[in-house]
């Protein structure tokens, strides 16, 4: 898959190849995201079926 980051003060972004892994177990999904050309690895992020999670809005710039 892809990564999109966000750059900087101004808007733009780079994209990334990026490869995603997880598992499920029962109603739970745990996701990470693994970018080589950063040398980073996001998460994990654990994901619940049926619960919705909202984030404040992005103030990028």
């Amino acid at each position: 898959g892809s990564y999109t980051q966000l750059i900087g003060a101004t808007p733009g972004s780079r994209q990334y190849a990026a490869e995603y892994s997880g598992s499920i177990n029962g109603d739970r999904m745990t996701l990470s995201v693994r970018i080589a050309d950063l040398s980073q690895t996001i998460g994990p992020f654990v994901l619940v079926a049926g619960v919705e999670k909202s984030w404040p809005p992005c103030r990028f710039p």
